[in-house]
């Protein structure tokens, strides 16, 4: 019979490679990469947004503001 501690660890083994296939299977939240920083327009290496932390939470702050400023009522 296996001791708990065996059972534990098997069950934790479990729960990690359900845990590493969830987030390989994430898709990435916000725009595509274009290959310039969506903050400053900098050139990029292929698959990055932004070109460091500063300019995605400057890009994420701005976002923020812009979905929730008021809205001009739509002229008819």
């Amino acid at each position: 019979m296996e001791n708990k501690s065996d059972l534990i660890d098997q069950a934790n083994e479990a729960a990690e490679i359900f845990r590493r296939s969830a987030l390989s299977q994430r898709k990435p939240e916000g725009p595509a990469a274009t290959g310039f920083c969506f903050n400053c327009d900098a050139l990029l290496a292929t698959g990055a947004r932004w070109c460091n932390v500063s300019c995605r939470d400057d890009w994420e702050k701005q976002q923020r503001a812009v979905a929730l400023a008021p809205r001009e009522p739509d002229a008819e």
